[in-house]
């Protein structure tokens, strides 16, 4: 993949009362993680897993005992010289954003200059308004989100994606390499058009896997997919069962090679679920007897 690059990214300015709506009901159904070290037996070897919540959403972060880091989506950075003190959202909710976001990173001990890879799973702004932050990071997303970022395309009306120079798109299968570990890009379309998720692991240990999964699906508080929840944020919600199930598909071919594998699936608006309760879910069981 490329070396490190400068990724600018620029806000178009939304209708007021739209985005408004979404952060608000977002923000209400959500079931974000608080900011901090997460531990599960599904992280990798060597590295600190931690959470970050950013109004109502999370994103996270991987970083290694030198400091160095990746993160996965970047959450909001609500800062006046960032362009956006127009957005009534934002700045309702999160009228210290700036100060916030920084305390964040201080919080868990990240140094931002540290931060060298950074994967997206969507366009959206609570997905990418921090990324100016970490001016040292080569920035990734899924090829299939290229016409909403260009703006040929909005999420829903009112909604505009970031326009966002200076990233690399990936195509399915699409490999990050990260020190000794790699993520693995695929898609997982529905909640935008070119959604995808990444499955994370060291190269020489399938036991431990973590797949970011962004806003592909969404999880009730027992870890079940929930396809009522928060549907009306999607673009297409009827793919989003098709996403589920590659999600699992991808689940079932890590335990294929290790029947023991830890397999920890990580949302950014209803936190964390594992391979198997997310397979028990019964809306799943359900859809399977109407088959």
């Amino acid at each position: 993949m490329s070396q490190y690059k400068t990724c600018s990214v620029t806000f178009s300015k939304p209708d007021y009362v739209v985005p408004l709506v979404v952060r608000i009901l977002t923000g209400w159904m959500a079931n974000t993680l608080p900011t901090g070290k997460v531990e599960h037996a599904a992280v990798p070897d060597g590295l600190g897993f931690y959470a970050v919540r950013s109004l109502h959403a999370n994103w996270f972060v991987l970083k290694m005992e030198s400091g160095e880091a990746m993160i996965f989506d970047a959450g909001y950075w609500t800062s006046g010289k960032n362009g956006l003190p127009w957005e009534l959202g934002n700045w309702f909710c999160c009228r210290k954003g700036d100060a916030k976001y920084k305390g964040s990173l201080h919080a868990i001990g990240l140094d931002p200059s540290r931060v060298t890879v950074a994967a997206m799973t969507h366009s959206d702004i609570d997905h990418v308004g921090g990324l100016p932050v970490f001016e040292n990071a080569a920035v990734y997303m899924g090829e299939g989100e290229r016409p909403l970022v260009e703006g040929e395309v909005e999420h829903f009306k009112g909604l505009k994606a970031a326009r966002i120079t200076g990233l690399e798109y990936l195509k399915d299968g699409d490999q990050i390499r990260f020190g000794d570990y790699v993520a693995t890009c695929f898609s997982t379309p529905g909640h935008t058009d070119g959604s995808v998720s990444y499955e994370f692991r060291h190269l020489n240990d399938s036991g431990k896997v973590l797949i970011f999964i962004g806003d592909a699906f969404f999880t009730d508080k027992k870890g079940h997919f929930a396809p009522r929840k928060l549907e009306g944020i999607h673009m297409h919600k009827e793919q989003v069962p098709g996403a589920v199930d590659i999600v699992l598909q991808r689940c079932a071919a890590i335990r294929a090679q290790n029947a023991d594998a830890n397999i920890l699936i990580v949302s950014c608006h209803t936190g964390l679920t594992d391979y198997d309760t997310l397979a028990a879910s019964p809306a799943l069981q359900e859809s399977k007897k109407d088959r």
